[in-house]
């Protein structure tokens, strides 16, 4: 039998997932274990596995589909097996549930789970059947002609009773129905009627009594057609009235926009081909009776052109949209460059002195493709519309160079990372975030550290703390004494915890993520270590719990790139947190030690970025100072 491949839940909060990746194609053989897809929620990215040995026999989402949680994404069986019933969409025919009367032996009992005796009754009184699926309005229909809704086999979508139905076992046709279901309701007060006020103003203007109107919109509403026909008013009218160039809504982009307000195109008079009937440049340039042999005004063309090329033309001041490229697939190189500028001097030593060219020309430089120009050319016919001291409309892409594909590579950008991008462009945006950097003698820590390493060696049941652990247990105790950074801002409320909800930056293959290590400081130095590799290990291994990777789960977030030697950087906020601790790597600083004497001690940098929305330079000051001093009178408790 074929098993059903479902898209996993993670989180309580989750309510869809997006597949990144098929691992496995329609048709291959799979094993229990096996990766079949990758999938991405709002922060994680997490495979499945197949959970039975067989075939792909399909699969219904491609990479890239947002899939709601505990649907069918695929299908596992044997070969040629039928799966169309787990296909998502499809359900399984319903069984009718309507018996016919003269087919009726025994009474139709429900289906009750367990095992209890069936009674057999010998001379049934009444018929006991299923819930009938039937509409209020048919209900009240066949109530009027007395017909009893259990002898009807049902028609309509899932075996539901139709009107027709009624209508057929009445015996009656579908006039008299109406005639008799829906008689002709007295006019309403016109304040009793259900009518949008747009709706109300045009029965005004065209003289309709709204309580003599039936409506026929949602809940009985009355609608602009309702008005229009009791009106006598056709649909032709309608869509005459809807004609107005005034108010035509038009598909344009801001660049063309540009365009046909600087050759004086009236938009509404353009006729869009582009897509969705969207107006171009062409339609603006056919519109302003600028031919095909007239060139063409570049709004938002992205030109092609080599580096060298590109550097050769601003040097000497040349128009690259008057050249025409001859590279590969028309790309300007710096034989197009040379040939130009041989053209362009060529054209003026020979042209007639006491013919100088205007100072402004309306019509468009056309494009050298020859060295030699003739003296006597056949004079440019002018465009149709001549705009008089009207700019040239150029670059309004930016020129950039232009290589080929061998040349680089393009990657789609995963969800992942959306989602970062997201959340750290709307942090800088939104939030007056400033940093603060220090630095703290950590001779104990690493004389700890060393002591740690030996005990581990002798026992491995013994937990391997690192720096990290202690400066997250510093940290800790640090937010006890001042909570103000243990804190969460919402618009123009900050909500300060209680308890530390401590959240640790973590790079992984997937992409940056800060799980929550929650109540961190009810917790020994041990069991804080224990618990910040598990959390660690689940994020790199993709099976953290979604909901320990939102924000608004912690309170304060650590973040430490010392083991990639970096000696300061501003860490950037997890909003709706109010502050965040970059750990910075270890460097031998010059301290005087007394009696004179100079000698290196390694210190380790500390940055602290704050929200100074929420807290002020002060208590930010004494809350990173108090870090240090934690820091520098370390004491083993674990």
């Amino acid at each position: 039998m074929a098993v059903p491949v479902m898209m996993p839940k993670q989180g309580q909060s989750v309510e869809s997932c997006i597949i990144s990746q098929w691992f496995k194609k329609k048709g291959d053989r799979v094993s229990v274990g096996e990766p079949l897809f990758s999938y991405e929620t709002d922060k994680a990215s997490f495979e499945e596995e197949a959970k039975v040995n067989g075939i792909l026999l399909d699969i219904f989402f491609r990479e890239g589909a947002e899939v709601p949680v505990l649907q069918t994404v695929a299908v596992i069986g044997k070969a040629g097996e039928s799966y169309e019933e787990l296909r998502p969409g499809k359900s399984r025919k319903a069984k009718s549930n309507i018996v016919p009367l003269d087919s009726i032996d025994e009474p139709v009992q429900p289906k009750r789970r367990g095992r209890r005796p069936r009674i057999k009754i010998e001379e049934p009184q009444a018929v006991t059947v299923t819930k009938v699926r039937v509409a209020p309005p048919v209900r009240a229909l066949a109530k009027q002609y007395g017909i009893d809704l259990h002898t009807i086999n049902g028609t309509g979508a899932n075996g539901s009773i139709t009107a027709q139905d009624i209508e057929k076992a009445a015996g009656i046709t579908s006039e008299k129905i109406a005639a008799k279901v829906k008689p002709t309701p007295a006019a309403k007060p016109a304040d009793q009627v259900r009518v949008a006020p747009p709706v109300r103003i045009l029965a005004k203007k065209l003289g309709v009594s709204l309580g003599s109107v039936t409506g026929t919109g949602n809940n009985g509403n009355i609608t602009v057609q309702d008005i229009e026909r009791t009106a006598g008013i056709a649909p032709s009218v309608k869509k005459q009235a809807k004609a107005d160039p005034s108010e035509v809504k038009v598909r344009v982009s801001p660049p063309v926009r540009i365009l046909a307000k600087k050759l004086g195109i009236d938009l509404a008079s353009v006729k869009g081909t582009g897509t969705n009937g969207s107006i171009t440049s062409q339609d603006i340039e056919q519109a302003a009776g600028i031919t095909s042999n007239t060139p063409a005004v570049n709004v938002n063309t992205k030109l092609r052109i080599s580096p060298r090329a590109l550097s050769i033309a601003q040097s000497k001041g040349i128009d690259v949209y008057a050249i025409k490229g001859t590279g590969p697939g028309g790309r300007i190189v710096s034989r197009d460059i040379d040939a130009f500028k041989a053209a362009t001097k060529a054209a003026k030593t020979s042209a007639p002195a006491a013919s100088p060219a205007p100072a402004a020309s309306p019509t468009p430089v056309a494009k050298a493709t020859s060295a030699k120009v003739s003296a006597k050319a056949a004079p440019v016919k002018p465009v149709a519309k001549v705009i008089p001291d009207t700019p040239r409309v150029t670059h309004a892409t930016p020129i950039v160079p232009s290589y080929s594909d061998a040349e680089c590579e393009v990657r789609q950008v995963t969800n992942v990372r959306k989602l970062i991008a997201r959340s750290v462009f709307e942090s800088l945006q939104n939030t007056a975030q400033l940093t603060h950097h220090l630095s703290a003698d950590v001779r104990r820590l690493i004389a700890l550290r060393m002591e740690i390493k030996n005990i581990t060696k002798v026992d491995s049941t013994y937990p391997n703390i690192t720096i990290n652990d202690m400066i997250c247990w510093a940290v800790v105790r640090a937010l006890q004494k001042y909570p103000e950074a243990n804190s969460q801002l919402f618009g123009d409320s900050i909500k300060t915890f209680k308890k530390v909800h401590l959240a640790i930056a973590v790079d992984t293959p997937r992409g940056l993520m800060a799980p929550v290590l929650q109540n961190a400081d009810d917790l020994s130095l041990k069991g804080l270590s224990s618990k910040l590799f598990a959390l660690t290990e689940a994020c790199r291994k993709g099976n953290i719990d979604p909901e320990l990777l939102q924000s608004t789960a912690g309170s304060f977030t650590v973040s430490n790139l010392g083991n990639y030697g970096v000696e300061m950087f501003t860490p950037i906020v997890n909003v709706p947190q109010v502050a965040i601790l970059g750990v910075n790597t270890i460097v031998q600083r010059p301290v005087d030690i007394g009696g004179g004497t100079i000698a290196f001690v390694p210190h380790i940098g500390l940055s602290l970025t704050y929200d100074h929305r929420a807290i002020d330079g002060g208590p930010a000051t004494l809350f990173l100072r108090e870090i240090k001093t934690q820091i520098e009178n370390f004491e083993n408790n674990a």
